[in-house]
């Protein structure tokens, strides 16, 4: 479930994106908007092996407009939220549970999407979105 609210004059928010088990995160942007903040869970299932993350921008014809990879591994069994803003460190860092990292200053096109690569996804695993704010460029 997705929804849209206004934050100010040129700022707007999406909350809420889950995809189902097992799948990757895929949410779509607003033409001519740029990612301000990003508030996202992986719930990992029981299955053993660890899960690297990498946090995409695409444009409408799935060309990477923009990647942050994570090398820190997330576990079996855990839950690891991913803060991403403006101006952050140009890689991710581990903040007590949480992971922090960058998001690109860059205006998006018609058609872009932030997307998370999971690589190691298991079934059982589960993503969430609990807040991606975006303003006017």
């Amino acid at each position: 479930m997705s929804g849209v609210f206004r934050l100010g004059p040129r700022a707007a928010g999406i909350l809420s994106v889950q995809p189902a088990a097992g799948a990757d995160l895929a949410l779509p942007l607003p033409a001519g908007s740029r990612l301000g903040s990003v508030v996202a869970t992986l719930v990992t299932s029981a299955v053993a092996g660890d899960r690297y993350v990498s946090f995409r921008v695409l444009g409408s014809t799935g060309a990477v407009l923009w990647r942050a990879d994570s090398s820190l591994a997330v576990a079996a069994s855990s839950t690891q939220v991913y803060v991403a803003y403006a101006g952050a460190y140009g890689y991710w860092v581990a903040v007590g549970s949480n992971q922090q990292g960058p998001l690109p200053l860059i205006a998006l096109p018609k058609g872009a999407q932030l997307v998370t690569v999971t690589a190691g996804i298991q079934a059982g695993d589960q993503w969430s979105i609990t807040a991606a704010a975006v303003e006017a460029a």
